[in-house]
C-alpha cells in the first residue's frame, strides 16, 4: 500500500478559516477516492498552519482495480428487426460506446429484454491519475474569501507560493496555481534562515525525501504542522496558568507553527474597570488568556506567541504589554466617559438611531417593548414587579448609544445592566437589562429572571414582526435580521419556563397583539406563522417526538405549543405502549375525518334509528366533557385512552349505519354526529399524517 501527501505552501491564512478548509479538504479527497473505487483501506488525514495546508492519504493502492460496468440500451423491439439486424438505435448505442453491434448481447430486465453490453475498464495507476484528481479536488473546495493573482487566472483564499507532492518517496508532478509540484517546502519563516533568494522571509527551504520524513523534517525547521499536537502544548501550559478557552485556543492553534505561552501583566489600576470589560479587551482584540487567581481576575495574561527565542522573550512579552496598556486605556477613557451621562439621561438619544425601517427609532423600539411586556407580564402573573419591568423595557438599549457598546458591540446588554446598577436601580432591573439579549447563539445562556425572560422574549418578539413586516424574509442563506436564530432563542426561552406545567402560552395571539401595537397592518404575518411553525416543529423533532406525530399536531402547533407538545409526548407513549389501539383509533379518526363535512346543523338525538348510532352517541357526549377537562387542566398523560372506547362502536357504526341516507333529514343528523367526533378528534391530532407499521 502506498501513502501520498500534499502540502500547499501560502500566504498567511486567517486563523478562522483553517478548521473548514481543512475539513473540506479532507472530505474532498475521501469524496474523490470513493468515486473512483479507491477508497477501500483508505485514511485521509489533514493538518496545517496559517501558511500551509496538508493532506495525506495513506493505505492506497498502486493501481485502480478493474471495473466491470454493464450497460443497458434500447429495448429489442426497436433494436433489432425481425431477421434479427440491428437497426439505428442499436447501432447508435454501440457507437456511443466504442464498440461494434454485433459485440452487445440481449439482457434481460425488468421482465424486459433490451440490448446491452459489458464492458471490463481497466484500472490506471495511480501515477496517471491521481494527480488530476487533487487539482479537481482543489478546484472545488469551497472558499470563504477568494484572492486572485497572476494575470487574474489563479484563485484560492490566499497565493499560493509552493506545492509540494509526494507518492511514497517520488515526487507526482502536478501544476497548480502557477506552482509546479516538487519535493520541497519550507521551515519556520523567522527561527529558520532564508536560502530562497526568490522567496524571501521564507524560512530554510529543504527537500523531503519521502512521506514519512515530512513532521520530522518540519520539526527539525521550527514547524509543528500537526494541529492537534500544537493544541494540545497550549492546552498543557495554559492550564498549568490555571486558564483555558476552548474556543479562542482552536484561533491561536492557527496563529502559529512552534507556539510558546508567554505571561504578562497590566496595571492593577484596571481592575476597577467592569471585568467583562477587562476580558473582551484581551480575548476578543488581542487573542490573550486572562489568568484568574483565587477565581478572581488578576492582572496577568498569557499570550500565545510565534518565533520565542531567548533573545526576544522580553521583548514579546513588552511589546503585548505595552498593546493591552494602549487598549485597556482606551477602555478606561469609555468607561469614565459613559458613567458621566447615566441611562435615565441616554433615552431621548435613543431617537436619533433607527431600528429599521419604516418601524421608528431604537427610541420607537423601547414604546413598544413596554406594550408587548405589559402583555407578557399579564399571561405571566408578574404584575407585581411591573414598574420594575416598564422602566427596565425604558432602559434596555441606551447602552447602544454608549461609547463602550460602540466599540464593543459583544458588551450590549450586559454594560446595559452594569450602567443601570451604578445609577441606582435595583438588581431586578440592571438584571433584567442584563439578560435581555440572552440567548445570544445556540447554547447559549438562558435568561435567569422573571423580567429578564419576559424582556428578553419581548425584544424577540419585536424584532421578529418588524423584520417581517419589513420583507426581511429568511431565504436560503440570506437572514438579514437572523430571524432563525431569533425564532430559535424564543423556542428555547418558553421551552425552558412553559414546558414544565405545559403553561398555556398563546404564541399565535402573542403575535397578533404585537402587530396590533406596530400599528401598520398584518403585512407578512401569515408567513411569520408559518416559519414559527417550521421551528417549532424542528425543537419537537430534536425532543425526539416522532416526526409523524410533529406533522399531526402542525395545524395548532403555533396557537398553543406547549399543549401540542403535551399532546405529543401523551400519543408517543400511548402508541408505543399499546400500537393496536393507537391504530384502531387512528383508523377510526381518520374514517370520520373523510365523511365528516367542515360544518353541520346540530344533532338531534331524537332521529336515531339505528342502535349503533344511539350507542356511539352515548359514548360521545361524556367523551367531550371528559377531554374538555383534560385539555382544560392540561393534564394530557393517558388523554388517548379516553379515545379507546370508540374504536369498536364506530366500526359498528360504519358496518349497520347508512350514512348518507334516502331521507334527507336522517342523511344530515348523521353527517353532523360526524361533524362533532371530527372536531373532538382534531382537538388532538390530525390524525391522516399519522404512520403505522405493517
Amino acid at each position: 500500500m502506498k501513502t501520498y501527501l500534499l502540502e500547499l505552501g501560502s500566504e498567511e491564512i486567517p486563523a478562522r478559516f483553517m478548521p473548514k478548509l481543512l475539513s473540506d479538504l479532507a472530505s474532498g479527497l475521501e469524496s474523490m477516492l470513493r468515486a473512483n473505487g479507491l477508497w477501500k483501506d483508505c485514511q485521509v488525514t489533514t493538518q496545517g498552519t496559517y501558511r500551509r495546508l496538508s493532506a495525506t492519504i495513506r493505505n492506497l493502492p498502486s493501481k485502480q482495480a478493474d471495473q466491470v460496468k454493464r450497460h443497458l440500451g434500447p429495448s429489442v423491439a426497436i433494436a433489432l428487426n425481425d431477421q434479427g439486424d440491428f437497426l439505428p438505435p442499436a447501432m447508435g448505442f454501440a457507437k456511443k460506446l466504442g464498440l461494434e453491434p454485433q459485440d452487445l448481447e440481449m439482457i434481460e430486465e425488468n421482465g424486459k429484454k433490451v440490448v446491452g453490453a459489458t464492458i471490463t475498464q481497466k484500472g490506471e495507476s495511480l501515477e496517471n491519475i491521481l494527480p488530476k484528481m487533487v487539482i479537481d479536488v482543489l478546484k472545488a473546495m469551497p472558499l470563504p474569501i477568494v484572492m486572485t493573482w497572476g494575470i487574474g487566472e489563479h484563485r484560492f483564499v490566499r497565493p499560493v507560493h509552493w506545492i509540494l507532492s509526494l507518492f511514497d518517496d517520488a515526487v507526482l508532478p502536478l501544476t497548480l496555481f502557477g506552482c509546479e509540484a516538487n519535493r520541497f517546502t519550507y521551515g519556520h519563516r523567522f527561527c529558520t534562515p532564508s536560502n530562497d533568494p526568490h522567496f524571501g522571509a521564507s524560512g530554510t527551504r529543504f527537500s523531503v525525501a519521502q512521506v514519512s520524513d515530512y513532521e520530522i523534517g518540519l520539526s527539525h525547521h521550527g514547524v509543528i504542522v500537526d494541529s492537534k499536537s500544537r493544541q494540545e502544548m497550549i492546552v498543557h501550559a495554559l492550564n498549568e496558568l490555571g486558564t483555558n478557552d476552548e474556543d479562542l485556543v482552536e484561533e491561536v492553534v492557527y496563529l502559529t507553527e512552534n507556539p510558546s505561552i508567554l505571561v504578562g501583566e497590566f496595571d492593577k489600576g484596571f481592575l476597577e474597570i467592569p471585568e467583562a470589560v477587562l476580558i473582551t479587551t484581551m480575548k476578543k482584540n488581542q487573542k490573550y488568556f486572562p489568568i484568574y487567581k483565587d477565581q478572581k481576575l488578576s492582572p496577568l495574561f498569557a499570550v500565545v506567541a510565534e518565533n520565542v527565542t531567548p533573545e526576544n522573550r522580553a521583548i514579546i512579552i513588552a511589546g503585548n504589554q505595552r498593546v493591552l496598556r494602549a487598549r485597556l486605556d482606551d477602555a478606561a477613557f469609555f468607561w469614565k466617559e459613559d458613567l458621566t451621562k447615566p441611562p435615565s439621561t441616554q433615552v431621548d438619544a435613543l431617537k436619533t438611531v433607527v431600528f429599521q425601517k419604516n418601524v421608528g427609532s431604537l427610541f420607537d423600539k423601547t414604546q413598544r417593548l413596554k406594550s408587548i411586556c405589559k402583555v407578557l407580564s399579564d399571561t405571566f402573573t408578574l404584575g407585581a414587579f411591573y414598574d420594575e419591568l416598564m422602566k427596565a423595557s425604558d432602559l434596555c438599549k441606551t447602552d447602544l448609544v454608549s461609547h463602550m457598546v460602540f466599540e464593543m458591540p459583544t458588551l450590549q446588554g450586559h454594560m446595559g445592566g452594569v450602567y443601570a446598577s451604578r445609577e441606582g436601580h435595583s438588581p431586578l432591573i440592571s438584571e433584567a437589562i442584563s439578560e435581555h439579549y440572552h440567548p445570544r447563539f445556540s447554547g447559549d445562556t438562558l435568561p435567569k429572571t422573571d423580567l429578564g425572560f419576559v424582556l428578553s422574549l419581548a425584544d424577540k418578539l419585536d424584532t421578529l414582526v418588524c423584520s417581517f413586516w419589513n420583507g426581511f424574509i429568511p431565504t436560503g442563506s440570506q437572514d438579514p435580521w437572523a430571524a432563525r436564530r431569533l425564532a430559535n432563542g424564543i423556542i428555547a426561552i418558553l421551552f425552558d419556563r412553559c414546558l414544565k406545567n405545559y403553561f398555556p402560552f398563546k404564541l399565535a395571539q402573542i403575535i397578533e397583539t404585537i402587530y396590533g401595537i406596530l400599528g401598520l397592518g398584518d403585512q407578512n404575518k401569515e408567513k411569520l406563522m408559518a416559519f414559527l411553525t417550521q421551528r417549532l416543529k424542528q425543537s419537537f423533532l430534536d425532543k425526539e417526538i416522532s416526526y409523524d406525530i410533529v406533522d399531526a399536531l402542525e395545524k395548532d402547533l403555533a396557537k398553543d405549543p406547549f399543549q401540542s407538545f403535551g399532546i405529543g409526548i401523551a400519543f408517543q407513549t400511548f402508541r408505543f405502549e399499546r400500537p393496536d389501539t393507537a391504530k384502531q383509533v387512528s383508523e377510526a379518526a381518520v374514517r370520520v375525518r373523510r365523511l365528516a363535512p367542515e360544518t353541520g346543523p346540530s344533532v338531534n338525538p331524537t332521529l336515531f334509528v339505528e342502535e349503533a348510532e344511539k350507542a356511539l352517541w352515548r359514548l360521545i357526549e361524556p367523551l367531550e366533557r371528559k377531554l374538555e377537562q383534560r385539555l382544560w387542566s392540561r393534564k394530557y398523560e393517558g388523554i388517548f385512552d379516553l379515545l379507546e372506547p370508540l374504536a369498536l362502536p364506530l366500526t359498528t357504526y360504519f358496518d349497520q349505519v347508512l350514512v348518507m341516507a334516502p331521507d334527507e333529514t336522517l342523511k344530515q343528523n348523521r353527517l353532523a354526529t360526524l361533524s362533532k367526533l371530527k372536531t373532538l378528534f382534531e382537538k388532538l391530532l390530525t390524525f391522516d399524517h399519522l404512520v403505522f407499521g405493517a
